[in-house]
This record gives C-alpha cells, structure tokens and sequence, in this order.
C-alpha cells in the first residue's frame, strides 16, 4: 500500500532544497555544491536501495537502485535535476531562495524548474523501493545537477555509469512541469557556440544609445524553449532589426544577458548612425555589426527537420560575452534533429556572408524525444492520472529536457511533472495541489507498468 504523501514534509523538504543555492551559469563561473547530495541522502537513508554519487568536472548526481539489481529485467528511470537559472532578485516579488506560500501555490527560484518534482521524486520512492521486489519493471532513481547547461556532466555521465552496469532504461520519466499532463514530444536542444574577433574602423556621424527590451506575450517566463516569435519580442533580435533597417554602425552591445537558454530582458545597443552635418569620429566593430545583420537570418533559418512540432524551429541569441577584443555569442536551437552537421550546414554559410574571421561548435549531446500513444509508459501514466482523477493530453512542450540523453528507438520517454509558471523567469510558483498528486502518481507508476506488462505477456 502506498503512504498518503505528507503535505508538511514536502513543504519542508521544498522549503530546504529552494534555500539551497543551486545556480548554474554557462561559463561555469557557478554550479551546485555537494550539500544537496548530503541532503538527500540525509531524507533518504533507510529505504530499500543502494545509492551512488557521481562525480565529473564537479558537478554530482545521484543514483539510487534496486538492492537486488537483475540485469535481465527492463528498468524505469526516474530523473530530476536540482541546478537552477540565476534569479534577478530585483524583478521577484518575493526572495528567489526563500519559499513562499501563497494562494495555494509555492513561490521560490526552481519550485516548477524542477525542484517540486525533485521533492516529490524523494517522497515516492520510499514506496516503490520498499514494495514489491519481484516486480517486472525495476526502477531506477537519479539526480542530476547540469540539466540547464545540457546535461553533459550529468544526465549523459548517469548514463555512461548505468550502462557500465548492463542497464539500459527502457522507460524514462523525467518530473519537469507539464501541468499534469503527458509530454511525449519535445524538440532537441542544440546550442553553437560563436566566437569572433572585434574588427574596429573609425566612423563619422553621431554616436547613440538605444534600449530594447524582451515582451513575453503570455506570463513571465523567459525560458527560450517557450519563445514564440510570432508573438513575442527578443531584446538581442529588436536590436538587430533597428540596426539593420537603419543602417547604423555598431560600437557595442550589452545586456541582461543569463544564460543560454534565457531570453534577455534587456539589450542595450550603441551605435554611430550617418550624419552628414556631424565630423565626430567614433570607433565602430565592424564584426559586431556583421553579426546583427546574422543574426536576423540566422533566427529565421529552416533546418531540416526529422519530425513535425507544434513549436516548429527555434533559434534565438541569448548570451553575448565580450573580452579581450573578442566577442563569445551563444545560440539555443530547439527542433526536431539529431544530426548537429546538418545545423552546422545551414549556419555557416549565413554567418560567412557576414563575418570575416569567425569559429563556430555545434554542441548536441541527446535526441528528441517522440513516444507513440500506444507506448506502455504513456498508457500506464495515463491510467494512474485518471485514478488521481485527471484527464491527461498526450502533448508537445518546447523545452529539452535530461530524457533526450536516453531516447533512442525502442526507448519510452515522457515528461510527469506538476502544475507551475514562469520558468526561468521572476516569480516562479508551483501548484502545491499539483504536488501532492504527482507524489501519489509516482508511487503507482512502477506498479502501473508492471500490471500492464504482465496482461499483454500472458497467454
């Protein structure tokens, strides 16, 4: 019998782990320390299974498995991941680090992204590590901490230690937000990497100083997975339309630039526009205004997709660094492909036109992810909703998730995750409701599976 989920246990475990500073940044200037693997061993010694942590360039996970591991029987993964975006605590109604319980959600940096699902993970597993050993399906738990930079010293090192052990995840269950619904598609993440040397010339005319800022036509999220170009407005792409269309020479470009997969809320842009009755000489970068002009068709290139998307292909710039005259800019591309030469392909002959010394890494490490409806996973998550009393959509979602390093031709892969809004962006919230359900949908899930597994094989 599984245990009812504790209402004050989960606050207090989400109210612990949100304390936890657990930012991540893309120059790795910033990354979890080990104290939330102290802590959920700390929540978790006594049940029924062996855990391991993982180490590599730093950053920890932590795996928990059966005692009694076989082999020979399929395996359902588990995985949360505990790194967060930095908060600017300025634009926050609340404190980012602290929780907050209000209207019946839970406020604080990560409660959606995903540290609700990371508790309600932790509370579940007591039940399915503890009941039923001989059960079909094993499950396997793991924490990572790198999901918001790709995954690659996390997730994928996960993968690389389970499969020093012969294990191969047939089912995959990550507990990122889907408002208890069933993602089963998600487009893969690609990120290039850009570097480029300033090329400075002087200019005549007037120097100015121009402000755009990034308007998300539905909530607060600034997560670039859910960025819609035809309705919404990126601060780094205004910039490079207004230069483009006005013919100005750019001298600098700055922002509220995060990280790469978080839209800046502002850009700020000076320039030398043309002025004939101004002598002043100001010093353009001849390459940062060549890459504006990329910019605009880079954003619009189509890519040769494997897949149909309700969200289509998604190229925005959303980390420009600059140092010691050269210039860093990072992509996220979302889209359904796998083959980073492709993208590679599209991309270079663009920035080519533009660009007169330049470097670009086409960086992909997983898949997208497209799980059929008739996959058992799905079925048997559906089945344990409708006995929670939810209806569940089988739907897309525009983020890449830690799933996409273990999908693969025979693999299930679905997100299961709460009720929560603005990812990545000020004043993040979970539906504490939503929690409670998904703890009770975990605890049922490898059961689920198990009992439909064991219908179809009988004679």
């Amino acid at each position: 019998m599984n245990a009812k989920p504790n209402e004050v246990e989960l606050k207090s475990l989400l109210s612990k782990l949100v304390s936890l500073d657990t930012t991540i940044s893309d120059d790795f200037s910033k990354k979890p320390d080990k104290s939330w693997v102290d802590f959920v061993l700390s929540q978790t010694a006594g049940i029924n299974a062996n855990s391991e942590v993982l180490e590599k360039n730093e950053y920890y996970s932590l795996v928990f498995l059966p005692e009694e591991l076989d082999q020979n029987k399929p395996t359902m993964l588990f995985l949360g991941h505990v790194d967060v975006v930095p908060a600017e605590a300025s634009h926050w109604r609340t404190h980012p680090l602290r929780l907050v319980e209000k209207d019946g959600k839970y406020w604080g940096r990560g409660v959606a992204d995903m540290k609700g699902g990371f508790v309600a993970l932790m509370l579940a597993m007591r039940s399915f590590f503890k009941e039923n050993p001989t059960r079909v399906v094993q499950p396997i738990v793991a924490f990572t901490s790198d999901e918001e930079i790709g995954g690659r010293n996390g997730a994928s090192h996960v993968k690389e230690f389970l499969s020093r052990l012969g294990i191969h995840p047939k089912y995959v269950v990550t507990g990122e937000v889907s408002n208890l619904e069933l993602i089963t598609r998600r487009r893969n993440l690609l990120q290039a990497i850009i570097t480029f040397s300033s090329r400075p010339r002087n200019r005549k005319g007037s120097l100015e100083h121009m402000e755009f800022r990034t308007y998300i036509h539905e909530g607060e999220s600034l997560h670039a997975a859910y960025f819609r170009s035809d309705k919404d407005q990126h601060a780094l792409i205004e910039a490079a339309r207004f230069a483009s269309s006005r013919g100005v020479s750019v001298v600098s470009i700055n922002g509220d630039f995060l990280k790469s997969n978080s839209v800046p809320r502002t850009v700020h842009l000076t320039y030398i526009r043309p002025d004939s009755a101004n002598d002043e000489v100001h010093i353009e970068d001849q390459s940062l205004t060549g890459f504006l002009n990329a910019v605009l068709e880079i954003t619009n290139a189509i890519l040769p997709v494997e897949a149909p998307s309700d969200y289509g292909i998604t190229i925005t710039p959303n980390f420009l660094e600059h140092a010691d005259s050269r210039h860093k800019a990072w992509l996220d591309i979302r889209a359904m492909i796998n083959n980073k030469d492709e993208v590679e392909n599209v991309l270079t002959p663009i920035l080519e036109k533009y660009l007169t010394d330049f470097h670009m890494t086409i960086k992909c490490s997983g898949r997208y992810i497209y799980t059929p409806e008739d996959s058992p996973l799905v079925l048997a998550a559906r089945s344990v909703l409708e006995q929670n009393g939810k209806s569940p959509q089988l739907l897309e979602r525009g983020g890449a998730t830690d799933g996409r390093h273990f999908a693969a031709p025979g693999v299930h892969v679905i997100d299961l995750g709460p009720i929560g809004g603005n990812l990545h962006g000020a004043n993040e919230w979970v539906d504490k409701k939503s929690l409670l359900t998904l703890v009770r949908a975990y605890q049922m899930l490898p059961q689920a599976i198990d009992n439909l597994i064991t219908a179809e094989t009988r004679p």
